[in-house]
């Protein structure tokens, strides 16, 4: 019997990092009910998405990218598992080829596509923030618009990550609806683990087991982000790189500097909740008819009133820009010096190991001393 594989390729901003370190923290518990991750490392699934989808670079992946996808049904049937998971939401970009030759390659596997999906009020905004995070520079405002009306920067992008139906119109392919799994996020409100619950239910294992893992998002506030953008902005194309990008720009200005700030969240406009809804009808009305596997509730696409601006725009002021960017620099400003002060640190650790023993004046006039009599040693 052929092994059941379940792709969950997004979307991107549902829970998907949440699941994704319950998954990782419970490999034991889960190969313990017959699930098997695969490929075996959170750094490999990732080089898995960047060989589907064609991004490998040479100068910033590890070789190991260039075949990831052919090593997959080896890894799949080395498992020995009963199923078996990739999950990585980024492959919800992926092109209808890139798809199919993904599809293609498990040929040998019972391929299951499995989709997290969330209402658009809360969605649209979370998306927002995470292209700022990675290296956008769009402001709020001019994004949102972009997104319902189809066109401008990020629409595109928004429409390939985050459009249910266009990401199933590429990863179902030749899928029977019954191997076509939507799991919704449920509404705020609900208790917590549902998700997990649903999610993992879906793939035969008990989540009572599980470990909750650790969190990998960081979310910031409306304002941050606004000026994460700005900042993007004036980059040169450099530092924009992702493999450098990734550690600087994101893992650690926007999510421990400003992510350390306390601010308001990006919430749609009220203006557009009619449009939220008459998409979330479109969504569940081809879901219905085309016969896909639905864990939880349709409904909970339909977007809570609450979750939307209390007025048409909640402008960010050049002064709530202003006190971000202070207390951002003030806290750049104090890594730096503990920086400087662990290399000094290590400085004065290798003279005084440099130094011979019995011989070591303390002090400033000591360490100039040291100094002195290296250069002395070194024009003997």
């Amino acid at each position: 019997m052929a092994t059941p594989i379940y792709l969950h390729v997004g979307l991107k901003k549902t829970g998907t990092s949440y699941l994704q370190g319950v998954a990782w923290a419970s490999r034991e518990a889960l190969a313990a009910q017959g699930l098997a991750l695969v490929p075996g490392a959170q750094r490999e699934m990732f080089d898995l998405m960047l060989d589907v989808r064609d991004r490998y670079d040479p100068e910033a992946d590890p070789a190991r990218v260039r075949g990831a996808l052919d090593r997959l049904p080896g890894q799949v049937r080395a498992a020995g598992a009963r199923a078996a998971l990739v999950s990585e939401e980024s492959l919800s970009v992926a092109t209808r080829e890139q798809a199919d030759r993904m599809r293609a390659a498990l040929a040998g596997c019972e391929v299951h596509l499995v989709l997290t999906v969330r209402d658009l009020a809360r969605q649209v905004p979370s998306a927002w923030q995470q292209s700022v995070q990675a290296r956008g520079s769009i402001p709020f405002d001019r994004y949102v618009d972009a997104v319902v009306r189809g066109a401008g920067p990020g629409a595109r992008r928004f429409r390939r990550s985050q459009d249910v139906l266009d990401v199933l119109d590429r990863w179902a392919g030749g899928l029977p609806p019954e191997r076509v799994h939507l799991v919704t996020v449920p509404q705020r409100g609900a208790p917590p683990g549902v998700l997990a619950e649903r999610f993992f239910g879906l793939l035969g294992v008990d989540p009572a087991g599980l470990s909750e893992g650790a969190t990998f998002n960081h979310s910031i506030g409306r304002v941050q982000a606004e000026l994460l953008a700005r900042v993007n902005g004036r980059l040169p194309d450099a530092a924009r790189r992702r493999d450098r990008y990734g550690d600087v720009g994101k893992r650690y200005f926007a999510q421990q500097v400003l992510a350390a700030q306390t601010g308001r969240p990006a919430r749609m406009p009220a203006a557009w909740q009619s449009w939220c809804v008459e998409r979330a009808d479109e969504v569940v009305a081809a879901v219905r008819d085309r016969g896909y596997d639905v864990v939880g509730d349709l409904a909970d696409l339909r977007p809570d009133p609450a979750s939307f601006a209390a007025q048409d725009a909640e402008p960010v002021t050049d002064g709530e820009l202003l006190e971000a960017a202070e207390e951002a620099l003030a806290a750049l400003l104090v890594d730096r010096v503990a920086e400087t002060d662990e290399r000094r640190a290590r400085q004065r650790a290798r003279l005084d190991a440099a130094a011979e023993p019995g011989d070591r004046p303390a002090g400033r006039e000591g360490l100039l001393a040291r100094l002195r009599r290296r250069v002395g040693q070194g024009r003997a």
